[in-house]
């Protein structure tokens, strides 16, 4: 494994070690590397290898590197953030003072926002059927874009924005003009009996 590997995807693997006179020994160490994954020509090899020396780089893991550690980190971030501001929209979505002015129209546009934003959480994921070349090895791991993220977030934040400022010029309005009481059947004969 190399340093950037999780270590639940870390597995002990056994080292092949050249006799004295295999032709193999004769390869370079990358080409080794390439041809027989796993072989040495000796031991003293295996307790010396530094990830940080290119020569060495072939007997570590070549898929998590740093980059791809990075971008996990940041996702782990940014899922926090993400769970934080999906709560706060469907709090505001399940406020029984706003239920009543959020239209179908304005739920469906929040609630494809929200599905938007956690199908773009997932960039960078790999889906091993998918990744895979025809051998079925993965060459390498996509790397998370928290751009895609921060877009979708401010796209939600923006949306939500805009729909509960509305109703809440809505509800101000209706207290400023609230519905006359209605008149119970009889009430308006009485009174034109009464009128001049």
């Amino acid at each position: 494994p190399g340093p950037y590997c999780p270590e639940e995807g870390r597995a002990k693997a056994s080292a092949i070690l050249l006799p004295k006179n295999s032709p193999y020994r004769l390869l370079s160490d990358q080409d080794l590397a390439k041809y027989l994954p796993g072989a040495v020509k000796n031991l003293d090899k295996l307790a010396s290898l530094d990830y940080s020396d290119p020569n060495d780089r072939p007997y570590f893991c070549p898929l998590h590197t740093k980059e791809w550690y990075e971008g996990e980190q940041q996702r782990q971030i940014m899922s926090e953030q993400v769970a934080a501001l999906i709560a706060q929209v469907k709090s505001s979505m399940a406020n029984p003072n706003y239920a009543p002015k959020l239209t179908s129209e304005r739920n469906n546009r929040l609630n494809k926002a929200i599905d938007k934003l956690e199908e773009v959480l997932q960039n960078g994921k790999v889906k091993v059927d998918n990744q895979s070349d025809e051998t079925g090895v993965l060459e390498s791991l996509p790397i998370f874009d928290p751009k895609i993220v921060e877009t979708e977030m401010d796209n939600l934040s923006n949306i939500a924005k805009d729909i509960f400022d509305a109703i809440e010029k809505e509800l101000e309005l209706d207290k400023q003009n609230p519905d006359p009481e209605p008149v119970s059947p009889g009430e308006d004969d009485e009174t034109n009996e009464n009128a001049p």
